[in-house]
C-alpha cells in the first residue's frame, strides 16, 4: 500500500521593466506568481518583479516534494513494504514549508498564506498489479485513519463547509515566511482494524459445505494525496478570493480567519 501526494503551485521567475500609470497585481489562477508593480510617476519607468511562490510538503522531516512536482510517493518509513499491520499506528508527520526563498540565488521568496487539501481513497488493484485511477466510492475512506493535529487552534483552521469523507481542507492561521516551516497538520496513520468486519461470504457446492470468506477490501490499496498551494500576503483577502474562491478575514495581527471581514 502506498501513499502519494500531489500539489500545485507556481514555477516562474521573471523580471521586466515597463512604463505604467497603475498599480497592478497579476495572477494566473490557482497556480500563480506575484507581479508587484511599484508606481513612481507618469515619466518614470516602473519596476515589475515576479517573486517566486513556492511551497513544499515535509514528511517526517524530509522534503518529499516541491511546487513543481506532480505525484510523489510518501515514504512512511515505519511501514515495511507489503507488511502494513491493521490497527498499528505509524508515524506520519506532515507539514509545509515556504521554499520560495531558497530555490536559487536569483529568486526571491515572499511571505505567503498556505492551504492544504487532504484526499483519501481506495483504488482497485488488478491481478496484473495495475492500479485503477478511479476511486471505488463504495468503500469507506474513514478506515484510512490519518490523525490530524493542531487543527482549529492557533495553527491550522479547517474549512468544514468543504469537508467530505474523502477530503479535508485546512488553512494555516499565520503568515508563513520565506524558508519557514508550518506546525504539523498530521502526525500518525493507521488502518482501522474494523475493516476486517467488512466481508462477504460464499458457500461452495463442495460436499463439506466449505465457507469461503472474502474481505471487501482485498485487492485494494489506500491512497492519500495532498494538494498544497499558497497566496501572497499583499492584498491577501482579494488574492485568496480570486485564487481559491474563499472569503477570509485578515486580522489586525495578519492572521487568517475564515469568513468575510477586513
Amino acid at each position: 500500500m502506498k501513499l502519494i501526494k500531489k500539489l500545485t503551485s507556481s514555477t516562474r521567475m521573471i523580471k521586466v521593466l515597463i512604463v505604467v500609470c497603475l498599480v497592478v497585481i497579476v495572477f494566473s489562477g490557482v497556480n500563480f506568481t506575484r507581479a508587484m508593480l511599484t508606481y513612481y510617476s507618469d515619466s518614470y519607468v516602473s519596476g515589475t518583479e515576479m517573486y517566486q511562490i513556492g511551497v513544499s510538503l515535509i514528511e517526517n522531516d524530509v522534503e518529499v516534494s516541491r511546487y513543481d512536482d506532480d505525484q510523489v510517493t510518501l515514504f512512511i518509513p515505519e511501514i515495511p513494504e507489503n507488511d502494513l499491520q491493521l490497527g498499528k499506528t505509524y508515524k506520519e508527520e506532515l507539514k509545509v514549508k515556504n521554499c520560495g526563498g531558497n530555490l536559487s540565488d536569483q529568486n526571491a521568496g515572499i511571505d505567503q498564506y498556505v492551504r492544504v487539501i487532504v484526499h483519501k481513497r481506495w483504488l482497485k488493484v488488478d491481478e496484473d498489479g495495475s492500479v485503477s485511477e478511479l476511486a471505488d466510492t463504495t468503500l469507506n475512506p474513514d478506515f484510512i485513519d490519518l490523525n490530524f493535529v493542531n487543527i482549529n487552534d492557533d495553527y491550522w483552521i479547517e474549512d468544514t463547509s468543504q469537508a467530505t469523507k474523502e477530503q479535508r481542507v485546512f488553512y494555516y492561521h499565520h503568515i508563513l515566511k520565506a524558508n519557514e516551516e508550518s506546525e504539523l497538520f498530521a502526525n500518525t496513520i493507521r488502518i482501522d482494524p474494523a475493516i476486517v468486519k467488512e466481508v462477504k461470504t460464499e458457500t461452495t457446492e463442495a460436499d463439506d459445505g466449505t465457507i469461503i470468506t472474502t474481505y471487501l477490501y482485498d485487492d485494494y490499496k489506500f491512497e492519500i494525496y495532498v494538494e498544497v498551494d499558497a497566496v501572497q500576503t499583499h492584498n491577501a483577502k482579494d488574492a485568496i478570493l480570486s485564487a481559491w474562491g474563499v472569503d477570509v478575514t485578515i486580522n489586525e495581527d495578519k492572521t487568517l480567519s475564515l469568513g468575510g471581514g477586513k
